[in-house]
């Protein structure tokens, strides 16, 4: 059977009722718990101690259990942050103690309208229950409530902030991106920056490789506001995403009524960039027929714009991007040599995520707390950390689309995940379908062999910290009974074993 519980304030009618020395259920809650069957009964009070006791001494002659009473001086009867602070405390404490089917009935008659307010809004989100009101002409009443606010509000109270998550879930870099702002401390990742800082102050186009999600445009944008370049524009395309009939207008302009709809004249990609930088991303995406109209860019440093006669002298730095290894389209026919050329002087490869693993525990840690931060507990959310387990799940995993997947991971565990520690079950539940069962041991081994990437005892150690963070995730952390669960002696085997796997 459900316990019932009921959720108050005391306000100064129930206190009035209990100094009249009367023996009639008068007062709000006196009237509520007579008239309504609860099975234990939680109460708030502003109120000294000595009072508290009397009333709770008076009120149980009218219940068969007896009234616990939370003590919550404020500084305020309307100090809304103080009164939720104090709520959702004894909600949180009824709810681990009984269970979250238990029925929580809110009284908001007693107390100021402040109170009543947070119950409302606690009763409709957090900790669901039911309102009641009381009155000396109606009795006690059920509040029907024309409205969900989880429904009919929040959506819109969070709109902003989701699409803020959105944005950075698609690692969208910020203006100010710097070298300083990418994580790492992995030698793959710094060999990188040390080649690109010593190509920022040059003008020289850059070519950066490097498969989906890699970071080429946090990169990119490094690069330029490392330059004497960076308080100028920098304008990304995306070179996949233009159709090939708009090429010319979008890169290079058209003049007034060059074609139909051309109103006005408009200066294109190139023009908007001078004296800046134009970050082409997936270069190898740019059909043939447009990528001799950029060399020819390239070779001659102006334009003319659509339906014009002028050549328009530029002084722009091209940075481009692909996940395509270029000189191979070279090869395949697919990309012209000569413009390959002219983009690759200087040439960076961005590792994927699982090539430097050094770096993942704090790139994991990073994305962890903007989460925290993005999702504040206003909305419900609370903060979260990693269990043991979780973390390795996330170090072992292959990481095909790399740190955006990465993030995406990290989020919907943070999101989905009931607890505030995240568990290896719920990353493990996060991992995209599609490639959920891939992990760091599903190499091509002999693929790593030739490139000398592999390590026998590495691989080892990934399988031994497997089996420790599984037996210390089930049982909470307790050494003793993990150890029991791996079939170690004691839990100082399981000690030296973590050591040596350097968990």
């Amino acid at each position: 059977m459900k316990n019932t519980i009921l959720i108050s304030w005391i306000g100064i009618t129930d206190l009035q009722s209990c100094k009249s020395s009367s023996n009639e259920p008068s007062g709000p809650i006196a009237q509520a718990i007579t008239q309504l069957p609860f099975s234990h009964i939680y109460l708030m009070s502003d109120f000294d101690k000595k009072t508290n006791t009397c009333f709770s001494e008076w009120l149980q002659q009218f219940s068969q259990c007896k009234p616990i009473i939370q003590e919550a001086p404020l500084t305020s009867p309307m100090n809304f942050e103080e009164i939720y602070n104090v709520s959702t405390t004894v909600c949180k404490q009824i709810t681990k103690t009984f269970g979250s089917s238990s029925n929580l009935v809110y009284h908001i008659s007693p107390g100021t309208s402040a109170m009543a307010a947070v119950f409302i809004l606690i009763a409709k989100t957090q900790y669901p229950g039911k309102v009641i009101q009381s009155s000396i002409e109606y009795g006690v009443e059920t509040v029907s409530l024309p409205f969900d606010i989880s429904l009919d509000f929040i959506p819109q109270l969070l709109e902003h902030q989701d699409t803020h998550i959105q944005d950075q879930t698609i690692e969208e870099p910020q203006e100010s991106s710097s070298f300083d702002s990418i994580i790492y401390r992995s030698e793959e990742m710094s060999s990188a920056i040390r080649l690109a800082k010593k190509i920022a102050y040059r003008s020289i186009p850059v070519l950066l490789e490097g498969e989906s999600g890699t970071g080429k445009e946090l990169f990119a944008r490094a690069v330029h506001n490392a330059s004497s370049r960076k308080n100028n524009p920098f304008i990304v395309v995306n070179c996949g995403a233009i159709p090939q009939e708009l090429f010319e207008s979008e890169f290079f302009g058209y003049e007034k009524g060059a074609f139909t709809g051309a109103a006005t004249k408009k200066r294109g990609v190139f023009e908007s960039a001078h004296n800046g930088t134009v970050f082409l991303d997936e270069i190898g995406e740019l059909p043939l027929s447009q990528q001799v109209k950029l060399l020819r860019v390239l070779q001659e440093k102006t334009i003319r714009r659509v339906g014009g006669v002028k050549e328009i002298s530029l002084d722009v730095r091209i940075i481009a991007a692909t996940n395509k290894e270029l000189i191979t389209e070279v090869q395949n026919g697919a990309f012209r040599e000569d413009l390959f050329y002219r983009l690759a002087i200087a040439i960076i490869k961005l590792p994927a995520l699982r090539e430097r693993k050094g770096d993942i525990s704090l790139l994991v840690d990073h994305i962890l707390e903007m989460t925290n931060s993005e999702y504040s507990e206003d909305s419900g959310y609370v903060r979260k950390t990693l269990s043991a387990g979780a973390k390795q799940s996330l170090y072992n995993y292959y990481w095909p689309g790399n740190i955006r997947e990465l993030i995406n991971t990290i989020r919907r565990a943070a999101l989905w995940s009931d607890s505030e520690t995240i568990t290896q079950a719920d990353i493990n539940l996060s991992f995209t379908s599609i490639n959920s069962n891939k992990t760091e041991t599903d190499h091509d081994f002999i693929s790593l062999i030739r490139k000398k990437s592999f390590n026998f005892e590495e691989e080892i150690n990934l399988i031994v910290r497997n089996w420790i963070s599984y037996a210390l995730d089930q049982t909470q952390g307790n050494k003793t009974k993990a150890a029991s669960l791996l079939g170690l002696n004691n839990y100082q085997t399981l000690n030296n074993w973590i050591k040596r796997v350097e968990m």
